[in-house]
């Protein structure tokens, strides 16, 4: 084999191999799990407040505040998991999990999209209806027994 054709073989085998190694990083940041969306949320609509954490190797959310006059009252909605067991799916890049509304006696099966600082988007499922509730970061204070102030 000559020096050139000898050159353009090995040209060849860095050009695949820096395609393979772009590829693959490619897969695997499509794959990565983002950071769970920890911190404290509050229902833009109905304005109750929820804990995000971590549980499960995902996450899990539980009430801790909710305005005195409000739909749902504190003693009513404190406590209660009303976000569980989110796990990230790469295929729908979406966390997925189950929503337990503060006034129904079942979960709903559940997608959350969310940046993880600025809003939080919870698809709520039954049967062929769906309801989304959007969150924000809560930056007020939670008072006594789960009131807001």
């Amino acid at each position: 084999m000559t020096n050139s054709k000898r050159e353009e073989a090995q040209m060849l085998m860095k050009s695949i191999l820096v395609g393979f190694v772009f590829a693959t990083t490619v897969s695997v940041a499509q794959r990565a799990t983002p950071s769970i969306p920890a911190g404290v949320w509050q229902n833009k609509e109905e304005g109750f407040v929820v804990r995000v954490e971590s549980c499960g190797g995902g996450f899990c959310g539980v009430a801790v505040g909710a305005p005195k006059n409000g739909k749902h009252k504190p003693e009513e909605i404190c406590g209660k998991t009303l976000l569980k067991d989110f796990l990230w799916n790469g295929n729908s890049h979406k966390w997925v999990g189950h929503m337990q509304p503060p006034d129904m006696d079942r979960a709903l099966n559940s997608e959350v999209e969310t940046d993880g600082m600025t809003y939080m988007k919870v698809h709520a499922h039954i049967l062929m209806m769906s309801k989304t509730l959007n969150f924000q970061p809560y930056t007020g204070r939670l008072g006594d027994h789960c009131e807001l102030e």
